[in-house]
């Protein structure tokens, strides 16, 4: 059998692929405690079982996974120093084709969604870098999966981290913090960076309190379309006539009334009963409504993504849903991509390659892919104004390149398009 351990979110687990004993590598959120919620509980909290079972939150992250594998992550060189660069082609170099082929199996979109998910969920991301010769690869690691080694003190959160010790089903390995890739939201409590789920307690807690509502609701409350009283007379009479009053009278009703075949008919009530329609809708279900509303905004607001864009239709219309679709991506998914950018030029192009003539970059331009008409009409434009090949465009649109002359050249609308550098004639 397996030992239980402690993951990084101090979750008891099976010790398994990715997982591993995570004691003392963050501070265990027991004040996460509701009481009588299964949910939280009175155990520290998991990030990644509350990702797992809360739908408004998975929707928000899975929502910016989906944007960020359409966006191409590519590898450039500079070219001089007013800014001019060239794409580098995975078969040119071997950190272009690391991105395409990040591991074993694995593909940009994996490569992505290891940095940006963790990163989502758990406020940090780890990539260990796994460099010898000419050779370039990259290991997934499981954040739950690692402890920071610190400097002078592993409990001051505080002291910088001088390495890594990942946790898996082969045992325990130590990684210098140069040999990884590790990034985080800023935190103003320590190197490691906050979960947004953590600053979601509050929403979160009230999520689950309603989610649990309805369930148990669901589960046990009843819901009649109405309900019989007793009169006064009936009240009055003997203990055991008002019992077979009573017992006659719901036989008689569910026989009569009860089940699709009675639907409809007209019900027939007893001397001395009394038939009250019952409310279907109750104060506390529509505040439960109301704030179940408040609480999947929240969500939305803390992964800085409009409502509409993941779902919540209320206030979308047909004139701001194409502005709220683009707020999405410049302030729910540029930062993120950019942090990821900034982090790989840093530590792995700079520092582990030192290379100084090449960086990184996501192709947010090619995001309007979906949208045919508007991606043709961006890459035309690029092209007429001399920021794409003719080539570069049909790569875009995953179009074979042509071999007609002047495919690779850059143009200028002048009387009629002609290559950079020929003679304009008027």
């Amino acid at each position: 059998m397996s030992p239980i351990l402690i993951d990084q979110d101090g979750e008891p687990v099976e010790l398994g692929t990715g997982r591993g004993d995570l004691r003392y590598s963050s501070v265990p959120l027991s004040s996460w405690d509701t009481g009588s919620s299964a949910f939280f509980g009175d155990q520290p909290v998991s990030y990644a079982n509350i990702y797992a079972s809360q739908p408004q939150v998975a929707i928000a992250v899975n929502r910016l996974l989906t944007w960020a594998v359409r966006v191409p992550l590519k590898l450039y060189r500079r070219t001089d120093n007013d800014g001019a660069r060239e794409r580098v082609r995975p078969s040119e170099h071997p950190l272009a084709a690391a991105f395409e082929h990040p591991w074993n199996h694995g593909s940009q979109a994996d490569f992505v969604q290891t940095l940006l998910g963790p990163l989502c969920v758990h406020g940090n991301s780890l990539l260990d870098v796994d460099l010898v010769g000419k050779r370039l690869k990259f290991e997934s690691v499981d954040w739950r999966a690692v402890k920071p080694i610190r400097v002078t003190n592993d409990f001051d959160p505080f002291d910088e981290i001088a390495g890594w010790e990942i946790t898996n089903a082969k045992g325990k390995r130590v990684v210098s913090a140069d040999k990884v890739v590790h990034l985080r939201w800023w935190s103003p409590l320590g190197t490691l960076g906050i979960s947004p789920l953590r600053q979601l307690r509050t929403t979160l807690i009230s999520e689950s309190a309603a989610i649990d509502w309805a369930i148990q609701n669901l589960k046990q409350g009843v819901r009649p379309s109405g309900v019989v009283e007793m009169t006064d007379a009936v009240l009055g009479m003997r203990p055991d006539d008002r019992r077979k009053l009573y017992e006659k009278a719901v036989a008689d009703l569910r026989e009569k009334h009860g089940g699709e075949a009675n639907a409809g008919k007209l019900p027939i009530i007893p001397p001395g009963l009394k038939w009250t329609t019952a409310d279907h809708t109750t104060a506390v279900e529509a505040q439960l409504v109301n704030q179940r509303l408040v609480n999947r905004n929240e969500v939305a607001s803390i992964y800085q993504v409009p409502p509409p864009t993941i779902g919540h239709l209320e206030r979308a219309t047909f004139n701001n849903i194409s502005e709220l679709r683009q707020m999405a991506y410049t302030d729910g998914l540029a930062p993120p991509l950019v942090l990821i950018e900034q982090k790989i030029n840093t530590c792995v192009i700079n520092e582990m390659l030192q290379i100084d003539d090449m960086f990184c970059e996501f192709d947010l331009g090619l995001i309007l892919r979906g949208d045919r008409l508007k991606e043709i009409q961006a890459l035309r434009q690029g092209v007429g104004s001399a920021l794409y090949t003719p080539n570069e465009g049909r790569s875009a649109l995953n179009m074979p390149a042509s071999n007609a002359p002047g495919a690779d050249d850059l143009y200028l609308p002048t009387n009629n398009l002609s290559p950079l550098g020929e003679p304009q004639v008027d």
